[in-house]
């Protein structure tokens, strides 16, 4: 491939792009503190104990009793499956994002 004067210009600012980028990354890498910001705690406590309550079992519950009926209806299984996989869901749920924003690294 011949690199003539337009592709030289190209490369010449995309290498600019993405150095600047790098330094931009740098500079604000000191600045961001992700999982430090306790603004919405209360809120996720909030829902946290709605969905791991009786609220949670309740949905659950129901989540499995429509995919059964849905299941007899449809004459399928596939339906009890999405309904228990959703009960499932909504009862790991808070589990598995509370350990994914509490991870650290080693």
């Amino acid at each position: 491939m011949k690199i003539d004067n337009a592709n030289m210009e190209e490369l010449k600012r995309n290498t600019v792009f993405f150095l600047s980028l790098i330094v931009l990354c740098v500079v604000l890498s000191q600045t961001v503190m992700a999982g430090t910001d306790a603004t919405f705690d209360a809120w996720v406590d909030q829902l946290t104990d709605w969905i791991e309550g009786s609220l949670g079992k309740g949905v659950s519950i129901a989540f499995v009793i429509i995919g059964i009926i849905m299941g007899i209806a449809q004459q399928t299984l596939k339906a009890v499956a999405i309904g228990v996989g959703c009960a499932l869901g909504l009862n790991f749920t808070p589990t598995v994002i509370s350990a994914m924003f509490t991870a650290t690294l080693l």
